[in-house]
């Protein structure tokens, strides 16, 4: 037994699996942390904010670098707040850090539109929800992985339209597509980029996508989901336009800028109308200020024209 299994105290002997068996984990959300995890590159204040808080989802124990926690039964004094870390973050929406990627290779996403309910049909790979439906039938991130083959992909970018009406439910979809598919290329979600597209913003609540339907919902409630979406995702809160500015060195040597304009916006003014896929102006300027606009990533199309598939 190597040295580092003999002397930890939570090692005491081998074991052999004989059988594995598909069952459900009562696990999250039932229990919390007993003791802050020994997480490096974390202020105080962050890290604490972790003690005896309830574990809510795999997402947060994939986010830490360490291989042990502490647990105990949640009581009914943890709080239960949904926190994501990840070993390396950046925590606003507009950047300027400079992120190393390990491959010139860009790999570009659109419309996948996840949908639920009666518009299931919109997407036609199978779910990573979806385990036991759809035997022998393969998910978008397997299908992508397989496309790839073992070329090396240094940044994903998807240009919105992730869901086909916005729901909650589409979305959670979408979150779990993105975290196979990165963990498939060895990839964390600072070398990621997102824009919602026409699909993701909720004008109206309609179960089905209509582009000539009346406009019914204000834009905070509108784009309420994908902010929860971005929020879970990232672990920080998008800005109020819902754009993402990052720089990106290449292997190459090559300095790489990418704003994501979100266009599915109602703003109007004297020389045009709403929805008319405009981005707005305010959404312009934090990018501009960070001195971004090497290249430009925006949502497919505006509330009421869909370009895409």
């Amino acid at each position: 037994m190597p040295e580092y299994y003999r002397e930890s105290p939570f090692s005491r002997a081998w074991m052999r699996l004989v059988q594995i068996e598909e069952k459900p984990i009562e696990f999250f959300g039932k229990h919390s942390f007993e003791q802050i995890p020994p997480l490096a590159n974390y202020s105080e204040a962050v890290l604490r904010r972790l003690l005896n808080k309830v574990i809510k989802t795999p997402d947060e124990l994939r986010g830490m670098d360490t291989t042990i926690w502490r647990v105990r039964p949640r009581t009914q004094y943890d709080h239960d707040e949904e926190i994501l870390l990840t070993t390396r973050s950046v925590s606003i929406p507009v950047s300027r850090d400079s992120i190393d990627l390990q491959s010139d290779t860009i790999l570009h996403i659109s419309d996948p539109h996840f949908a639920v309910k009666k518009n299931r049909v919109k997407h036609i790979w199978r779910f990573e929800s979806e385990v036991s439906a759809g035997k022998g039938k393969s998910t978008l991130a397997e299908i992508i992985a397989a496309g790839l083959a073992r070329h090396r992909i240094g940044l994903v970018v998807i240009t919105g339209d992730l869901t086909f009406t916005g729901e909650e439910d589409e979305f959670s979809e979408a979150s779990t597509f993105i975290t196979r598919l990165l963990g498939v290329l060895n990839l964390d979600r600072d070398r990621l980029v997102i824009v919602p597209g026409n699909h993701d913003i909720r004008w109206t609540k309609t179960e089905t996508y209509d582009e000539r339907a009346e406009v019914t919902e204000a834009p905070e409630e509108a784009k309420k989901n994908y902010e929860g979406f971005y929020r879970r995702l990232y672990g920080h809160t998008p800005n109020a336009t819902l754009s993402l500015g990052r720089r990106y060195q290449l292997p190459s040597g090559i300095t790489l800028e990418i704003c994501a304009l979100n266009s599915s916006s109602l703003e109007t003014g004297p020389q045009f109308l709403a929805g008319m896929g405009r981005v707005e102006e305010k959404a312009r300027t934090p990018l501009a200020r960070a001195k971004y606009g090497a290249a430009c990533a925006c949502s497919p199309s505006s509330p009421h024209f869909d370009r895409g598939p």
